[in-house]
């Protein structure tokens, strides 16, 4: 393997139960997904937001109030304002949708430290510091600067909607950017994904991107879904099911010299969230 190629390796899937503790991503719920504006009753549209953290969708364990970095919406016209999600516990808001088109909401957990080591007495423990901070007797195995964000679409059908935002990045270091607005995907459509890293499309050795629906747990392998990425860092997802899936990448980069004494690479982890349209009964 080439230099390059040891700077970026793959993660596995949000669900998968045997992962590392530390190796958490984090992602945005919703309690609606599609919507039509507007709708039986005039005025806008209340949607309820949160974020996952942990690996079992679509809700596992909250963000630690000190990572959480808010929720941000954005609105067809690419406008950004900030949420007034809950501090503490699953950071839950509601938004109000008062036009058609596609929202996009987002998040980013702030930097945080995940030390492996090895104690004293032979037990292996993840500490949420850098290397340099680890108790005395301690012997570290690998040290993570953590980098986390995740993204969801919701899409309101309506005069005048636009989907320009499903697929325009959102600017985060590392995230998935379809090709295609997902909500309106069916079955049997492939849903092509392209990894962005540092304001640009990924272009190093192949990395895997995993994806998840909702429902795995009771549709088996139709629920899971892995690819590597091509040299233009695209995938491509055959939609299989409708409901919600959730699709997670990861990039790892060797620390530069003012990082290493505190770790030696930063973790970057991003999701996207997004529900093919159809009915419940067809999973």
């Amino acid at each position: 393997m080439n230099t390059f190629a040891r700077l970026v390796l793959a993660a596995l899937s949000l669900a998968t139960a045997s992962s590392a503790v530390h190796a958490h991503g984090l992602w945005i719920g919703s309690n609606r997904y599609q919507l039509e504006y507007p709708g039986k009753n005039p005025g806008p549209l209340k949607v309820s937001l949160y974020t996952g953290w942990g690996h079992r969708l679509p809700i596992d364990e909250p963000v630690a109030a000190e990572r959480f970095g808010g929720i941000q919406l954005i609105s067809p016209d690419g406008k950004s304002q900030d949420t007034k999600a809950s501090a503490e516990g699953y950071h839950a808001t509601t938004i109000l949708i008062d036009r058609a088109g596609t929202w996009v909401a987002t998040s980013a957990s702030k930097p945080a430290y995940s030390t492996q080591v090895k104690n004293a007495n032979g037990t292996i423990a993840h500490l949420p510091v850098p290397k340099n901070e680890v108790p005395a007797g301690s012997t570290v195995a690998e040290s993570n600067l953590i980098r986390v964000f995740g993204k969801t679409i919701i899409n309101v059908k309506g005069a005048g909607a636009t989907e320009a935002t499903a697929v325009k990045p959102v600017g985060h270091e590392l995230e998935l950017v379809p090709a295609k607005n997902p909500g309106a995907a069916a079955i049997g459509d492939t849903l092509s994904v392209q990894v962005w890293f540092k304001g640009k499309p990924y272009g190093g050795e192949p990395i895997d991107v995993t994806g998840e629906h909702v429902a795995a747990a009771f549709v088996g392998k139709s629920g899971k879904w892995a690819a590597e990425t091509d040299a233009q860092g695209r995938v491509n997802l055959p939609i299989g099911l409708t409901g919600l899936w959730t699709l997670l990448v990861t990039v790892f980069e060797p620390a530069d010299n003012t990082l290493k004494v505190k770790a030696d690479q930063t973790r970057f982890r991003a999701t996207l969230a997004f529900e093919v349209p159809g009915a419940a009964a067809s999973y």
